[in-house]
């Protein structure tokens, strides 16, 4: 996977139905063929028939939202993210967001979690190299739906995989507190950054072999001022992270005590 570059500008085109804000690097590849077939693996119905397929994602890679694994003309591969609502909302509403009066595209979710990964990519941080985000507004403008495209990360393991494999005795336990303390040095460098990863939890935390962390999952992410991050935010991401600790570990206190500690001591050596 690689990292954006200071050069790698973002363009803003108006596609067929949809607006798009596509990586320069993808620029060629992401046309109007390719965003309607896109749309077309996740609304089949409505968009008629397509030429690009997309293959079964990694079980690791599955999360809340309907996600499809995409492979461009190049070869290159995309995670294509279908955002859904969370809460009850998600019964009614399902990937559906309201037009808020006087908003603007920018601040729409599939754009902003775009332009977020997008900084924080070029600067380092482990977070997945963002190539499109999507939006097709519906209904007259008073809803839209969105789809953010990301590169496929290759030969990652979600974080919550070896924590099952660490409760049924197959996983390392060092391991797992390595990586615990890589997710909390990459939530701190993303405060650095501005950003404060909201949801973050042991199923938004993906790793390889070579013990390289990567933070996933930013649609509800919030900006912040570029300043030194307040006492505040860090106990925000704490106690996000202490709910998924008790979650999942609630049975194994030694093991959720392990976990808890190696997320704070990243999140206080960054």
């Amino acid at each position: 996977m690689g990292t954006a570059k200071k050069g790698d500008e973002i363009v803003d085109a108006g596609i067929r139905s949809a607006r798009v804000l596509i990586a320069r690097r993808f620029a060629d590849e992401l046309d109007a063929a390719a965003v309607h077939d896109i749309l077309l693996e996740f609304f089949p119905q409505e968009m008629g028939q397509g030429s690009m397929g997309s293959k079964e994602l990694p079980r690791d890679y599955r999360g809340r939202g309907a996600v499809r694994l995409v492979v461009l003309p190049s070869g290159r591969k995309i995670v294509a993210r279908l955002l859904k609502r969370g809460g009850m909302m998600r019964h009614v509403l399902r990937h559906n967001f309201f037009v808020l009066p006087f908003s603007s595209l920018i601040d729409m979710r599939p754009f902003a979690e775009f332009r977020i990964l997008h900084s924080l990519n070029r600067n380092g941080i482990g977070v997945p190299v963002p190539a499109a985000a999507i939006i097709e507004k519906q209904c007259a403008n008073l809803f839209y739906r969105g789809v953010l495209l990301t590169e496929f990360i290759p030969d990652v393991t979600n974080m919550l995989t070896l924590v099952e494999q660490v409760k049924s005795g197959s996983g390392s336990l060092d391991d797992l507190r390595n990586v615990g303390t890589k997710a909390g040095q990459e939530a701190r460098r993303c405060l650095g950054q501005g950003v404060q990863h909201s949801d973050l939890h042991f199923g938004n935390v993906l790793f390889n072999a070579s013990g390289q962390v990567f933070l996933v999952d930013f649609d509800k992410a919030v900006r912040l001022p570029l300043n030194a991050p307040s006492t505040s935010h860090i106990v925000a991401l704490r106690e996000r992270w202490c709910r998924s600790v008790y979650r999942h570990l609630s049975g194994h206190p030694k093991l959720a005590e392990a976990v808890r500690l190696a997320f704070i001591e990243g999140l206080s050596s960054a």
